[in-house]
């Protein structure tokens, strides 16, 4: 019996795990059984990489035995990157020559391996979440220390400008109504316009601008629009 079936069937008798199916026990099984092996690292180097892998696991939630390997092969290549800019500077300081193409090379598919890696786990765009809670985190601490009373900002990814709406417990970002690419305007108002439910000094004066500013953005945009129509008609 090997030691996968002998921890199945401890996990068996135990009470939390007695409504399992075979299915969930093995995968259960796997999980814990699970320990990756650093071929060929220094002492120093899989201490890093056990670290590595604790923190990864732990911050993203990485649970399943099919991610586990491929965490732990990427874990394995980080180091391995590491070791190799290591290996690039030190050539760099000590005869102020570039390293050889060969390394070069290698430290090229060692990162290309790990960007592929981390896109199998679905890292990056966890990560780009992450920026964007911290994005969110330190604007709210801007406003509530300058007791700004508007929360109105640029996004950094899309760079659009976005509202920041208190929500009791926590805050939501929403495009903000009154820009369209990054111009002054508000497509109900200007519908309401058109529609001559209210007056061009009306839209001003919501806008806070002038009339001349309104027959410039109304104008803009039905050029836009009609650019965009011809451009499909013709495609």
């Amino acid at each position: 019996m090997n030691e996968l079936q002998k921890l199945i069937n401890k996990l068996k008798k135990l009470k939390q795990y007695k409504n399992l199916s075979e299915d969930e026990l093995i995968r259960i099984a796997e999980e814990k059984l699970f320990s990756p092996e650093w071929v060929g690292l220094e002492q120093s180097e899989i201490k890093e990489a056990k670290k590595r892998f604790s923190i990864y696991k732990e911050r993203y939630n990485i649970d399943s035995y099919s991610d586990l390997v491929l965490l732990g092969e990427l874990i394995y290549i980080e180091v391995l990157i590491n070791r190799y800019k290591r290996l690039i500077k030190k050539i760099s300081d000590t005869t102020g020559s570039p390293p050889d193409a060969g390394t070069i090379r290698t430290l090229g598919e060692l990162e290309d391996r790990a960007l592929t890696l981390r896109d199998k786990l679905g890292l990056i765009q966890k990560e780009k979440k992450d920026e964007f809670i911290k994005f969110l985190e330190k604007a709210k601490r801007y406003w509530r220390e300058r007791a700004i009373d508007t929360n109105v900002l640029r996004c950094p990814y899309c760079g659009e400008l976005i509202h920041l709406v208190p929500n009791m417990e926590y805050w939501e970002a929403h495009k903000f109504p009154f820009i369209k690419s990054r111009i002054l305007y508000n497509e109900h108002l200007i519908n309401l316009y058109k529609s001559g439910k209210i007056t061009i000094e009306d839209v001003a004066k919501v806008l806070e601008t002038s009339v001349e500013y309104v027959k410039w953005v109304i104008k803009k945009f039905e050029e836009n629009r009609e650019e965009a129509d011809e451009d499909s008609g013709n495609s």
